[in-house]
């Protein structure tokens, strides 16, 4: 399981400074209970839809490239390894925020180089509120970043959730804003007071390719757009439960609907039951389990059919 530094991208680093620049956190007690949903049996009737969560969750890591998980604060919680993974974490970013942090007096602390937030508190959740805040010089932040956390007596939560949240660079290539709504990232840590067995997870959540919502959890990601993508991540189908699954052909993402264009995916679930995908194009695909393969539209998922050009 990755680290916490594990979590930035080298391509966002400045972007996750500059938005660490300005997180606001109350940090609270709560109960922090275990449990959750099963790994998913995959059988001949759940095998297509697992197979579309599966689909969804590589173009959800995709597209992910340039979400902006911010990187929480953590806790003060004296010499433990969350505290020292939290002072590396910090002094590997001293660089990058010393060069970015502007003279002081410069009107909102969160907002220095100019706009306008603000912060409410309800227990151990805070919601900032951005009205063109630049938090450093050519980014522009608008809307609402929500983030709750949770400390167990061995364990720490932080969900991040955006809200028409967009973030505006400066000279970026396109120079349109980058926005996210609804989408939510999680960083659970356990073993806070043992070094020998603190680690952590990472998961986010989006809409998938059927409109559906997904938690995806420890993704990794190799590739780009000329070579293909291999994408390996555990996602939860809201109503099936778990699978995990691994690229074994490189995904291609040409579509303009959205549908992954070629590629294969593994997927596996309770009992060492597993199922295939096969994206044969824009409009069709394959699910083969175990031996049987039976092609499907995506149209039936609610994509629109590929325009003829």
């Amino acid at each position: 399981m990755p680290t916490i530094s594990a979590l930035h991208p080298p391509s966002l680093r400045l972007l996750l400074t500059a938005i660490g620049l300005v997180a606001l956190l109350a940090i609270g007690c709560g109960n922090d209970g275990d449990g959750g949903p099963d790994m998913a049996t995959i059988g001949d009737a759940n095998a297509p839809d697992l197979g579309v969560a599966a689909a969804s969750a590589s173009a959800s890591v995709v597209k992910g490239e340039d979400l902006p998980n911010i990187p929480t604060p953590l806790p003060a919680l004296g010499d433990t390894a969350l505290a020292a993974e939290a002072a590396r974490v910090e002094a590997e970013d001293a660089g990058v925020r010393a060069a970015m942090t502007p003279s002081p007096g410069l009107g909102d602390p969160l907002c220095p180089f100019g706009g306008s937030s603000s912060t409410s508190i309800q227990g151990t959740t805070t919601t900032t509120t951005y009205v063109q805040c630049q938090p450093a010089d050519g980014v522009t932040f608008d809307g609402a970043i929500v983030v709750a956390v949770t400390l167990g007596s061995d364990s720490f939560t932080s969900r991040t959730e955006y809200d028409q949240f967009c973030v505006t660079i400066e000279g970026a290539i396109g120079g349109a804003p980058q926005c996210y709504d609804g989408q939510a990232t999680t960083i659970r840590c356990t073993g806070i007071q043992e070094p020998e067995t603190f680690e952590c997870t990472f998961s986010t959540s989006a809409e998938g390719l059927d409109g559906r919502t997904y938690e995806i959890t420890n993704p990794t990601l190799e590739g780009n757009d000329q070579t293909g993508y291999l994408v390996s991540a555990e996602v939860e189908d809201p109503d099936r439960g778990i699978i995990g699954f691994d690229t074994t052909e490189p995904i291609f993402f040409e579509c303009v609907n959205g549908a992954p264009s070629a590629g294969s995916i593994d997927y596996f679930g309770a009992g060492d039951t597993s199922a295939t995908i096969d994206f044969l194009d824009c409009d069709t695909f394959d699910i083969c389990f175990p031996d049987v393969c039976m092609s499907y539209d995506w149209s039936d998922y609610g994509l629109d059919p590929e325009p003829v050009l």
